[in-house]
């Protein structure tokens, strides 16, 4: 009877416990729900009016990761310039200095790299059609050319990814 007694205490206060954790989070969802039923100047003074039990409800309550809320992020990124350095014929010192150049301005800021790239290029009067594509082809036909390129990367990329989930 002794052995039986500690049980019914410890699942009893496991079960206060639970509730007392799980309080907050029935208080969000309840303010939550209040908040969505009002409209306008009525939502705008029940949040006035209770600012800081829906604040305090909402820091206390449980939260779900990405996979218990049902989603999932992914983020993918193509690395442009490991492809311009790919399809590159020739790689001499002028493009390594470039390439070098582009990888510090990409590292240290949302740049498009195509046309850094390419302006890198044009301010040493080099043609890049030396490194990509046809000799006889200019800039702005090797730079779109290096476009189609890059989007290629990024839908092989997607697809790739597409596939794996899919199965």
């Amino acid at each position: 009877m002794k052995n039986q007694l500690s049980r019914l205490v410890l699942i009893a206060a496991a079960i206060i416990l639970s509730f007392y954790f799980l309080w907050p989070t029935y208080q969000d969802y309840r303010f939550r729900q209040e908040i969505s039923q009002k409209q306008g100047q009525d939502s705008l003074t029940y949040i006035e009016q209770n600012q800081d039990q829906i604040l305090q409800a909402k820091l206390k309550r449980i939260k779900l990761g990405l996979d218990l809320q049902g989603g999932m992020r992914v983020v993918l990124e193509v690395d442009v310039l490991q492809l311009l350095d790919d399809l590159a014929r020739d790689k001499d010192d002028n493009f390594k200095s470039i390439m070098s150049e582009v990888r510090k301005e990409a590292a240290s800021s949302e740049i498009n790299i195509l046309e850094t790239f390419s302006g890198k290029f044009q301010i040493r009067e080099i043609r890049m059609s030396r490194y990509y594509g046809n000799i006889r082809d200019d800039d702005k036909t090797t730079i779109g050319n290096l476009g189609n390129e890059t989007e290629k990367a990024i839908d092989r990329a997607v697809e790739i990814v597409r596939n794996r989930i899919d199965q």
